[in-house]
């Protein structure tokens, strides 16, 4: 029987800031883009992880101050798969974003802060469609709305997602091994696009075998930078992405 394999490819966004793996009870300390470090020196952030279920719980960073800088519930954490509420403060401790998630998509209320605790931005989703939606000034008067969202550009293609994945797609083969052995299933990777458009952070989100994983790895850092960092209310932001590979020997 002849043998070969299907590799598709998809991508989700999530929230920006990758989930670093932590056993419980112990902490992680997190350089300014959410990026594991080895230790505190040159650290930005400190995280803890409280599981309420086996697999689900609640991801808390604090600043090394020990102020709360945000905090993502998760149904499954090792996963990154968006469960509950999600909320972030900047340094003075005032509360600058809320958000809403059901089975990973928005689902409820989004609001974000200006640094004095005025409100900025409201908005209603179900089912990871916005309903509806205001922004308002420093001032508090209304303003015309913008989205909240804004994907960053690639630098190559037509500057889409698409585009990104047309890369990994391109340089992924499938190990001699894995292919030898049959082994199908599908390898997670993920990747972040800083606030400069650079893509750091390449790891494997969900391991199929070291051979597999090993060959997402080194199609994903084919990847070039941005043209365009993406933006979360306007300003530049941090944004992660995840590639499922799913592999199928027939």
């Amino acid at each position: 029987m002849k043998r070969g394999f299907f590799l598709v490819l998809f991508s989700s966004l999530s929230a920006a800031g990758a989930y670093a793996q932590q056993a419980p009870g112990t902490a992680v300390f997190l350089d300014k883009n959410f990026v594991a470090t080895s230790s505190e020196a040159g650290a930005t952030y400190r995280r803890e992880t409280a599981y309420t279920s086996k697999r689900g719980g609640v991801v808390h960073d604090y600043y090394l101050s020990g102020k709360p800088a945000r905090s993502t519930a998760y149904s499954n954490v090792a996963r990154q798969q968006l469960e509950g509420t999600t909320e972030r403060w900047d340094e003075q401790g005032q509360l600058r974003l809320h958000r809403e998630y059901t089975n990973g998509q928005p689902s409820g209320e989004l609001r974000t802060y200006y640094p004095s605790g005025q409100l900025r931005r409201r908005e209603h989703y179900v089912k990871g469609q916005r309903l509806n939606g205001e922004c308002f000034g420093p001032d508090g008067k209304p303003q015309a709305f913008t989205p909240y969202e804004t994907l960053p550009v690639y630098s190559e293609g037509d500057g889409s997602l698409a585009a990104v994945l047309d890369v990994a797609r391109r340089d992924f083969h499938y190990p001699a091994e894995a292919l030898r052995a049959g082994l199908a299933g599908q390898v997670v990777a993920g990747f972040t696009v800083n606030e400069l458009g650079e893509v750091t952070n390449i790891h494997i989100v969900q391991p199929l075998s070291a051979a597999v994983d090993q060959e997402a790895l080194r199609a994903m850092q084919r990847i070039r930078s941005f043209t365009t960092p993406g933006q979360l209310d306007g300003e530049p932001a941090s944004m992660d992405f995840t590639v499922p590979f799913n592999l199928a020997i027939h």
